[in-house]
């Protein structure tokens, strides 16, 4: 599937986020851009949303919220610790930057063994 300028445009605004961190790669999972630390996936920008793992206690906290739901790639099952957010005006993706970031310092930290 072609990504939409949207996501195109989300995307950009995420790499400029996630890429500035140390050892975090992207990659491609789900058939879509990526974020890696390692070999060990964190994020992606899949279908207008940005899907990132963090802590099930915090996507429990977050899933409260009305901006987040569960990342479910291509409708399938609900993936256990990964949330989502749409991606809207990238204006507003400083709003989502500290989850971002927790889900990379979660991963990274493996704290998701």
């Amino acid at each position: 599937m072609e990504p939409t300028a949207m996501d195109r445009e989300c995307l950009e605004a995420v790499r400029g986020i996630l890429l500035e961190l140390p050892a975090v790669r992207e990659g491609k999972m789900f058939g879509a851009p990526s974020f890696f630390v390692g070999r060990k996936l964190f994020a992606c920008v899949l279908e207008g949303v940005v899907g990132f793992k963090v802590p099930q206690e915090q996507a429990r906290r977050m899933l409260d919220k009305p901006q987040f739901a569960p990342f479910q790639p291509y409708g399938k099952r609900r993936m256990r610790e990964w949330v989502q957010f749409t991606c809207v005006a990238t204006g507003l993706l400083a709003e989502y930057e500290d989850a971002l970031l927790s889900a990379y310092e979660y991963v990274a930290g493996n704290g998701d063994q």
